[in-house]
């Protein structure tokens, strides 16, 4: 009767244990789910929010993303397609660095970076997407705790 009662009993911890493991992982995908966009033929993904130079009153934000062509034509994305918008004004990416930018084979991804200098005290950003003067999707980034 003991061993009964032992199996019973270590069933039942067993089972409750595993399922707080697969809630726990269900939320760490849900975060990372959050930074990918799709759109009609692209998916769009940003991978990781750094401060690249810190100066005096303003730092410069490396923003990784990744780009993949969900089309059945070759497409391309820019840097210029992205801005940040942060306290009511509008803030372009930085053209004088190395930036994404390319054209991407159906299938494919394109992986890069986009710079922007942005004022020190900045804790969130905003990072648009337009296309064709058009805003299609956005992302609600930390700056503060960026590498």
């Amino acid at each position: 009767m003991n061993k009964i009662i032992l199996c019973s009993l270590f069933l039942v911890i067993f089972f409750v244990g595993c399922s707080q493991v697969s809630s726990k992982t269900t939320e760490s995908s849900k975060e990372k789910v959050s930074n990918v966009k799709i759109l009609e033929n692209k998916q769009l993904e940003v991978k990781e929010v750094s401060k690249e130079k810190v100066e005096k009153n303003d730092q410069t934000v490396k923003i990784n993303l990744s780009v993949l062509n969900k089309g059945k034509k070759a497409d391309g994305v820019g840097s210029f397609e992205f801005y940040l918008e942060s306290e009511g004004k509008k803030i372009e990416a930085l053209t004088d660095l190395e930036s994404l930018n390319g054209e991407i084979e159906p299938g494919k991804e394109l992986k890069g970076n986009i710079y922007f200098k942005v004022p020190k005290t900045l804790d969130k950003i905003h990072l648009v997407y337009e296309l064709e003067g058009e805003k299609k999707v956005s992302w609600d980034l930390d700056v503060k705790n960026a590498k």
